[in-house]
């Protein structure tokens, strides 16, 4: 299950760094091995997960998501507009840009075995130069920690709200890629998550909790 945000770049303050065109996509591809020579590869004109819709909203974030069932496995993905000029609907769209092509922003992407997993929002907090983590908040009563670098270190988790209350606290293990925090009952509001290492090093992250 694939899923990312896309928006258009156009209308911007500065006319050369403005799309004065827009197209369809972009696309997802999944790849066993990325290919040796680029130019050679595109364009394919096929796509593990295709966007059909041209998106002419420079403001809104708009969500791309699919399925897509390998035949081996898969190791890197490709997001880029995978189609020649003739299927990729390409149109004028801002008449003040000098850009040349079009292009959009990506953002928020995610993959996962699990179909509910991207229906959440991440954040990503960096701790240290050698040490990044990504928070996905309140997924099902829980926060679900990931970290990448090399020689992670117990992290010592506290979330607080914004009266400076502390609301639950946590200790992830040395060496854990990834914990899962089940959480008490918390209500819509925002809070602070914040994360210590056993070196000194820390972050705050804030959250936002919305109950529908």
């Amino acid at each position: 299950y694939v899923s990312y945000k896309v928006t258009t770049g156009g209308y911007g303050s500065v006319a050369f760094n403005s799309a004065d065109h827009v197209a369809k996509g972009p696309d997802l591809q999944f790849f066993e091995e990325l290919p040796t020579d680029w130019y050679q590869y595109l364009f394919p004109n096929t796509a593990s997960v295709e966007m059909q819709e041209v998106v002419q909203d420079t403001l809104a974030w708009v969500t791309v998501s699919g399925s897509y069932t390998p035949d081996v496995p898969m190791r890197y993905i490709l997001i880029a507009n995978l189609f020649e000029d003739s299927l990729s609907s390409v149109g004028l769209f801002d008449s003040g840009g000098q850009f040349g092509n079009a292009y959009v922003f990506v953002d928020d992407v995610c993959i996962s075995y699990d179909p509910n997993y991207c229906q959440g929002a991440f954040t990503v907090s960096e701790i240290s130069s050698k040490e990044t983590m990504h928070v996905k908040p309140f997924f099902d009563g829980s926060i679900v920690i990931e970290r990448y670098g090399g020689g992670l270190k117990r992290l010592e988790l506290e979330l607080v709200d914004y009266t400076g209350r502390m609301v639950s606290s946590a200790a992830v293990p040395s060496g854990a890629q990834r914990y899962e925090w089940i959480l008490p009952p918390t209500c819509t509001g925002a809070y602070l998550l914040l994360a210590s290492t056993t070196d000194g090093s820390s972050s705050a992250t804030r959250l936002v909790r919305i109950l529908e």
